[in-house]
């Protein structure tokens, strides 16, 4: 068995993602490790015990890996600060419209119910007519 097939033989029995296979495909797990920029995948490979961090590596690479995470946020922080800004704005502006759309259907509804109720009651007088201009309510308030 080729390298490669070995490889992704490997990813196949630990059930990596369809788009792992896809990128791992004809590739040894060197030729994949050196062209990727999937970190999350690398750590995959760890804890499935295809490589293990020594506890010197991984003290190195959490180090590092802080550092690189706090300038990653510093950069991302005016991002989504602009982002929920912009989303703000746009939440407003449907929050309006949809309360009128709310309102509108409401009302709609409401006169709909009403007819319809009008009409309930008009047509079960015209099936039973009034049951109580004969007789009084038994147990009621005619007695």
């Amino acid at each position: 068995m080729k390298a490669s097939e070995e490889f992704y033989d490997f990813c196949v029995r630990h059930e990596a993602c369809h788009d792992g296979l896809a990128a791992i495909a004809g590739l040894t797990a060197e030729e994949w490790w050196n062209t990727t920029n999937r970190g999350d995948w690398m750590l995959w490979l760890d804890s499935k015990g295809a490589w293990k961090f020594s506890r010197q590596q991984k003290r190195n690479y959490r180090a590092k890996r802080d550092a690189l995470y706090a300038d990653y946020e510093a950069k991302r922080a005016p991002l989504y600060a602009d982002y929920k800004a912009k989303r703000a704005l746009l939440y407003a502006d449907y929050a309006a419209k949809r309360d009128a759309l709310d309102a509108d259907y409401e009302a709609k509804c409401d006169a709909l119910y009403a007819d319809y109720d009008a009409k309930r009651a008009s047509l079960i007088r015209d099936i039973i007519g009034n049951p109580f201009s004969k007789q009084p309510i038994v147990g009621g308030i005619d007695e």
